[in-house]
């Protein structure tokens, strides 16, 4: 799970262009590194969580079930 990065601030925006281009870079790493180490890992990107706006907090060190037929992320809880 990746969440989408920041792309601008209140005092600085590149541009809509600049920052899609910027979030397919980063997916585009991500990407290839993780499937170098594992090529069958999912990857989920563009997540409201870390440091974004708007934000959503997330459970740390927890499980987490990604169901890609219903598109929906879950956080059983694991005790």
């Amino acid at each position: 799970m990746v969440g989408r990065p920041q792309t601008c601030t209140h005092e600085h925006d590149p541009g809509v262009k600049s920052r899609e281009a910027y979030r397919e870079h980063q997916r585009s790493i991500i990407q290839d590194i993780v499937h170098t180490y594992n090529p069958g890992a999912a990857i989920v990107s563009g997540l409201d969580f870390a440091h974004t706006s708007p934000t959503a907090p997330i459970p740390i060190c927890d499980r987490v079930v990604i169901d890609p037929t219903t598109k929906t992320i879950k956080f059983p809880k694991s005790y």
